[in-house]
C-alpha cells in the first residue's frame, strides 16, 4: 500500500512526538509555569491517584 506506514514506523514517531512533548513541556514549566494551560483544550482530563491507585481527583478543561 503506498504512502502506509509499517508498525515500527508508526511507533518510533510516537516515541519521537512523545519525547518532544515532554522536553517542551517540562522546559515552559521550569521557566514559565504560567503558560502550561497551552498544553491544554477544554477537552482536556487530568487525573491523578495515590500509591494505591484510587482515583483521587479529576480535572477537566483549561483548569488543569
Amino acid at each position: 500500500m503506498a504512502g502506509a506506514k509499517e508498525p515500527q514506523s508508526q511507533e518510533t514517531d510516537a516515541i519521537g512526538v512523545g519525547y518532544q512533548f515532554v522536553q517542551q513541556y517540562y522546559n515552559v514549566m521550569s521557566k514559565d509555569p504560567s503558560k502550561l494551560h497551552h498544553f491544554y483544550k477544554k477537552q482536556s482530563t487530568f487525573t491523578h491517584g495515590d500509591e494505591g491507585n484510587r482515583q483521587v481527583e479529576s480535572v477537566t478543561g483549561q483548569k488543569v
